[in-house]
């Protein structure tokens, strides 16, 4: 008999549509869909442009998560990077 559970553990790590920007792999586009506007950092990012609705590119992961937000690259911490909500967007050239 067949398997396919390599198929669906492929399956879910690519069809990721919404989750934490700290999730996302190198090259995904995503569309914001939530920054906690709490503390002093989210109102930094929000003065850098990380709003909801904007499109971002993840150019880097690790430690540190290197993002593409219009012409500004923003380097964030893996923690950080897990409290912002994204969606999943159609590859673009930003």
């Amino acid at each position: 008999m067949m398997s396919f559970l390599p198929w669906r553990r492929h399956a879910a790590e690519t069809n990721l549509h919404e989750g934490a920007l700290s999730e996302w792999r190198r090259g995904r586009d995503a569309i914001v869909v939530d920054v906690p506007w709490a503390d002093r950092l989210s109102c930094r990012l929000r003065e850098l442009g990380l709003l909801p609705g904007v499109r971002l590119r993840v150019l880097r992961t690790g430690t540190r998560l290197v993002i593409q937000v219009g012409e500004a690259r923003l380097a964030l911490r893996r923690a950080d990077a897990a409290a912002i909500r994204v969606a999943a967007a159609e590859p673009t050239v930003l």
